[in-house]
């Protein structure tokens, strides 16, 4: 439930990050795009037992969402690197000496970081793994069994 109403509140915000207004649903689909491919490639192995070509689907799109998924997130991290650097962020904010502009771009990365859904990726794909482990012993221990 903590989880569920964390969501929701952090979708009343709004952000502007380093897509703009567009920040909240690109995250969005990110994080859909990142549960779907997680919960495909973890259904390979069960789907192989059923069918062999519902599992190469399954691999295949998999891998489509994944290089989606990861080639996106290396583009917003290089772009929050970027602004960074460009901006010398780190040494202006230590030294307590930010002009507006500055100001601006150092809002920018932290509404990018506070709108991203990684962590459900994250937390999504540790209860995925988990799940699917325990349906593949237990299809594999009960073939063993018999």
């Amino acid at each position: 439930m903590k989880i569920i109403k964390e969501i929701k509140m952090k979708e009343t915000q709004e952000y502007v990050g380093i897509f703009g207004g567009k920040t909240k649903r690109i995250s969005l689909l990110l994080l859909w795009t990142g549960i779907i491919g997680g919960i495909l490639l973890r259904s390979v192995l069960i789907l192989s037992r059923i069918n062999s070509l519902w599992a190469s689907i399954a691999w295949y799109a998999s891998m489509i969402l994944f290089i989606y998924f990861y080639g996106y997130r290396i583009y917003i991290e290089d772009k929050r690197q970027k602004l960074i650097i460009q901006y010398n962020l780190s040494e202006k904010l230590k030294k307590g000496k930010l002009s507006k502009e500055d100001i601006k771009q150092l809002g920018t990365i932290i509404d990018s970081v506070a709108a991203s859904k990684v962590k459900w990726n994250h937390f999504f794909f540790f209860i995925m793994s988990v799940i699917f482990l325990i349906i593949q012993a237990i299809i594999d221990l009960s073939r063993v069994i018999k």
